[in-house]
């Protein structure tokens, strides 16, 4: 987070002499993703102390102003509206899923303070907003890169393509589609899975025992579906959810 420290004074240079100035962080702490959000509450808590400690803003410091966006829009709209009707805070970091972080997006837009998302990948959440900011790499050239590598690199020139029914999943699976026809690489087959359900069966295949105490069907078939494409970060780095496999020579699509 060193990157943070330099980003954070150069705006706090800019603005007038305080004694304190908020870093906001607008993070689900309540609902599924809460363990998600307390890793980055508590990783933000560093960052502040350490930069406090390094005298970067001399006798002034800084401080972590935080509301929890539940991962939900309505959440996230009303937690982005709080942060910014307080004057001290100068940015703020958060919103790890793409539906919280555009509907709060020009909540900050609007009021000319940036948000730096870590995690949001949706080339629709900085586009014409020139106060919001990802540090992920943006969907669609995740998906470009990919149809280049195995074209270039796999010497592939037929795939096959699986893709996760989520936002995340069907703008990478749109990019890929897309760069793909600029550069005559054909896709042979395409599919898409729901990804709970593909998790859910992971988790009953490893743990048959606990889904027989609770009820459910020891090994069973719910969900289907093969989960070679690895996590998923919409979050989260990238290369998740959106998987394509370069065909076998001479051979149909994986």
């Amino acid at each position: 987070m060193s990157g943070l420290v330099g980003a954070f004074s150069l705006l706090w240079g800019a603005g007038a002499s305080a004694a304190t100035y908020g870093v906001g962080a607008a993070l689900p702490l309540s609902g599924e993703k809460a363990a998600e959000g307390a890793a980055y509450k508590a990783a933000l808590e560093l960052w502040v102390a350490d930069a406090n400690a390094s005298g970067v803003l001399g006798d002034d410091t800084f401080v972590l102003k935080v509301e929890d966006d539940g991962n939900d829009a309505a959440m996230a709209k009303a937690a982005a509206e709080r942060l910014v009707a307080d004057s001290s805070v100068i940015a703020v970091i958060g919103h790890v899923d793409t539906a919280a972080a555009l509907a709060a997006a020009d909540v900050y837009q609007n009021a000319g303070v940036p948000l730096i998302t870590p995690t949001v990948s949706n080339p629709a959440l900085t586009r014409g907003r020139s106060y919001v900011f990802s540090m992920n790499v943006a969907n669609d050239v995740q998906a470009e890169t990919l149809a280049v590598y195995l074209q270039s690199v796999q010497e592939a020139d037929r795939v096959a393509v699986l893709s996760a029914t989520s936002d995340y999943g069907a703008t990478l699976l749109r990019g890929f589609q897309a760069k793909a026809g600029r550069i005559g690489l054909s896709i042979e087959k395409s599919n898409t899975f729901d990804e709970a359900k593909v998790t859910e069966k992971l988790i009953s295949d490893m743990f048959p025992e606990a889904e027989a105490a609770r009820g459910g069907r020891a090994g069973g078939d719910g969900g289907g579906g093969r989960p070679d494409g690895g996590g998923r970060p919409d979050g989260a780095p990238p290369g998740g959810d959106g998987a394509a496999r370069p065909a076998p020579p001479g051979g149909g699509g994986g």
